[in-house]
Formats: C-alpha cells, structure tokens, sequence
C-alpha cells in the first residue's frame, strides 16, 4: 500500500551541502486568505558523508527550553562543523510555540499524542504526518 504524499513542503534541498534555514509551508486558510499557509522554521546543515540526525523541540509550545536551545544551535553551527546530515526543527508545533501553550490554538491538538498523524487532517495531524513520513523516515537519529 502506498502512502498518501503530504501537503507540507519546504524549498530546503535536503540533499545539497551546507546549511539552508528556511520553512515547511502548512497549508492554512484564513478570512484574509484562502491560500495562506503557516511557516514552521526548519534548518538542514550537511557536510559530507555521515548519519542522518533530527533534532526536534517545541512539540509543546509552552515548553521553551529546547526551543531557545536549538535556536542558539542552528545560529552557531555550520556546514564545516558537522559530517554527515543535522535537521533541525527548533518549533515543531509552531503555532502552539507562537502562542506558548501545550496545544495548538488553531485545533487544540497535542502534537505529541496524535501521530502518525493524517495527510487530510487538521493542522496539527499534517504536522505529524509530514514529521512522521518525511523528516522520520530520512533520519537516522532523532532527538525531541
């Protein structure tokens, strides 16, 4: 059985050398927009051969530490620091992180109780699904 394709995207070539910060897109309609979508930072740095390893905080937005900690990281490190492939995703659940609480304000889901997640869902299960099917799958080690 094949999987559905997710509707979150990057522009980050996960397979280029050095380090790219940019965002995974969740498609989001609102009253001003209905092609708006929700921007969730995710950084990729690669350099050479080497494991693959996801390092993720923010799943709970009211929970800061690993937030603020892997944002220092991504502002420290580069390409020449590593071997092999580190993605980051300092604010998982970036609208819970937005607004620092446990659950999204959009769907009043816990991003940590709703996985694999569905690709049709609401916001907060397309967030897991994307980090199930995607960033998972790529990983070779993952650190939440």
């Amino acid at each position: 059985m094949s999987q559905k394709p997710s509707r979150l995207s990057t522009p980050i070539n996960f397979d280029a050398p050095g380090k790219q910060c940019d965002y995974v897109r969740l498609p989001h309609s609102v009253h001003r927009s209905a092609y708006g979508w929700l921007a969730i930072p995710i950084v990729c740095i690669s350099n050479g051969e080497g494991p693959t390893v996801l390092l993720m905080s923010g799943t709970h937005g009211d929970e800061y530490e690993g937030q603020v900690t892997l944002t220092k990281l991504v502002n420290q490190l580069e390409a020449d620091d590593i071997n092999g492939r580190l993605i980051i995703l300092p604010m998982a659940n970036f609208p819970a992180a937005k607004a620092g609480l446990r659950t999204s304000p959009i769907d009043e889901l816990n991003l940590n109780r709703v996985y694999p997640g569905d690709p049709d869902g609401l916001p907060t299960l397309q967030i897991a699904y994307y980090i199930e099917t995607v960033l998972m799958k790529m990983a070779d080690y993952g650190l939440d």
